[in-house]
């Protein structure tokens, strides 16, 4: 689905009846944006590096034959592979550096978006907003003073890994439970509705490709836990996630979420994010980047 050229047809127009319904709604004013007592001082990047995997994963479940009796149960005598080369990412953090007045709970959310428009100008988040994407968000607690702590890409909020493939069930089943060797859950689930991990980095360059991220932090609303990508997603929720992951024109899909912070919920509220020459917001911060 997501090779078909009128998948991201379809999901553009989708994403642009929100923009338009942007419009109607009044802009962010600086005392909503403003989280005082909370100030980014620095965010550290690691290195950024995408790569080419040759991946042979599992289709056996496709094969329409029967199943072979051996040993006294029935058994699958036939293993099928298919190939294909898949983008991937080595490992990377960020390392925040945060300086509170006091402890409490806040909502950290970083974005990825390019630097540079078709005819090589630097873009700005309030002008290209639509093509920066959320890569994470997750509450963390902050302590009074200055906090540093890092975050890991495995640990990113949105993104699920692949799928436990058939073989692999199987060998969990009969092999490894059976012997003892695995404690085999009563329940077992797998998120299918989040941003394959894999692909969370666009294909990078040799020299690298220059990109910015945007950090943000706002206070933790209630709730105070985030609906993981396993779970059931309100109908608003679900169709700000298709909004977010699916509007794009290259290998990673990509827009921005302005959240409402005052809102009770963190997906269910967007509003447009101007920036004006005000006081400068200290809880927001961007860095610039390569991807190689």
């Amino acid at each position: 689905m997501m090779r078909d050229p009128l998948f991201y047809m379809f999901y553009k127009r989708i994403a642009s009846v929100y923009y338009q319904f942007f419009y109607y709604i009044k802009p962010y004013t600086h005392e909503e944006l403003l989280f005082p007592g909370v100030t980014i001082k620095n965010v550290k990047v690691s290195e950024l590096v995408t790569y080419f995997d040759l991946v042979d994963f599992d289709v056996t479940n496709l094969l329409n034959d029967k199943m072979t009796f051996v040993d006294g149960e029935f058994v699958w005598d036939k293993t099928l592979l298919a190939r294909q080369m898949r983008l991937n990412h080595k490992p990377f953090d960020f390392t925040f550096t945060i300086e509170s007045d006091k402890a409490q709970k806040v909502v950290i959310r970083t974005f990825l978006g390019p630097k540079y428009d078709e005819f090589g100008r630097v873009i700005s988040l309030t002008e290209n907003r639509q093509n920066f994407m959320e890569l994470d968000a997750f509450i963390y607690t902050l302590k009074a003073g200055v906090n540093e702590f890092k975050r890991l890409s495995k640990d990113f909020f949105w993104t699920t890994e692949d799928r436990t493939t058939y073989t692999e069930l199987v060998q969990i089943c009969h092999v490894l439970a059976f012997e003892g060797k695995y404690e085999f859950p009563l329940d077992i689930s797998e998120p299918h509705c989040g941003f394959p991990d894999r692909l969370i980095l666009p294909r990078g360059w040799a020299k690298g490709m220059p990109m910015q991220l945007f950090f943000y932090v706002t206070p933790s609303p209630l709730p105070t836990n985030l609906c993981p990508p396993s779970t059931t997603l309100t109908l608003a929720a679900l169709a700000l996630a298709f909004v977010t992951s699916m509007t794009c024109h290259s290998v990673t899909p990509s827009t921005v979420k302005s959240m409402n912070t005052n809102s009770s919920y963190p997906t269910c509220t967007l509003k447009m994010l101007k920036f004006t020459t005000e006081t400068p917001l200290k809880s927001i911060t961007t860095r610039d980047t390569k991807i190689l």
